[in-house]
């Protein structure tokens, strides 16, 4: 397989489904945490979501290269179909919690 790491082709088939099924689990949990903080972020008012924007763009930031580390090493995968979704996801759930506090405020938050 071309898209594993150049010391994995050692390893034997039991050791890379171990690692690959612990891949997954650390994705997910990492994906989680993600949308945990999103959900939170997007639970506060106004002003306190504004002076969260550096945090919340850390989370976008590791969900976004959780997907691509995903993507490159396993390009056709359901995983890694399903955590690009869980990304959009969270993208949507920002933008939709934005456009609710401008029309709340009647503009941009």
């Amino acid at each position: 397989d071309t898209t594993l790491a150049p010391n994995t082709k050692e390893l034997s088939d039991a050791s890379r489904a171990s690692a690959w099924t612990s891949a997954q689990k650390i994705a997910d949990e990492f994906m989680a945490m993600q949308e945990d903080n999103i959900r939170y972020f997007t639970s506060l008012d106004a002003n306190l979501f504004m002076a969260s924007e550096r945090e919340i763009q850390f989370s976008l930031q590791v969900a976004d290269r959780l997907v691509r580390v995903m993507k490159y090493f396993h390009p056709d995968t359901e995983e890694a179909r399903a955590l690009e979704g869980r990304l959009t996801e969270m993208e949507s759930d920002l933008e939709a919690y934005e456009q609710s506090q401008m029309n709340m405020a009647g503009g941009p938050i």
